[in-house]
């Protein structure tokens, strides 16, 4: 029974971190971030962007993501 129960635990920890259910939301902001920290410079190295926020009320697609995550990362600069 405890194998079985540490199991199912190890299983959703898995399932809840995967890269496969990152949002589009995150991928967005991600991609956002990045860009907007290198706006207008040529030859910058974006850095690693941080953990993505709670999206507001409102904000689930791509586009969203990418519109909070460039303000963020231009404001970064």
């Amino acid at each position: 029974m405890k194998k079985g129960i540490a199991a199912l635990v190890f299983g959703a920890a898995v399932l809840i971190t995967s890269p496969a259910f990152a949002s589009a939301f995150c991928e967005g902001y991600q991609a956002g971030y990045k860009a907007g920290y290198c706006y207008q410079q040529y030859g910058c190295i974006p850095p690693i962007p941080p953990i993505c926020p709670i999206p507001n009320v409102g904000e689930s697609t791509f586009q969203d993501g990418y519109n909070r995550g460039f303000v963020e990362g231009a404001s970064r600069r």
